[in-house]
């Protein structure tokens, strides 16, 4: 892993962690698409945050094929 590599890897989980929701059961929610959606919409840009995320799944779908 280069170094690039490294620092997008620890950018992406402190995000899921502070952006992550937690159920009343204890389970936990989060990933890209949350804090894309949920990040955004804090700095007033909730319609590009829901685009982001669309485009993000639409990509792991494609990446998955």
């Amino acid at each position: 892993m280069d170094r690039n590599q490294k620092k997008h890897k620890f950018v992406e989980c402190t995000l899921g962690v502070k952006f992550r929701d937690i159920a009343p059961n204890g389970t936990v929610y989060g990933g890209p698409m949350y804090y894309l959606t949920k990040g955004l919409k804090e700095k007033g840009l909730t319609n590009l945050g829901k685009f982001l995320a669309v485009v993000f799944a639409i990509f792991v779908i494609g990446a998955t094929m």
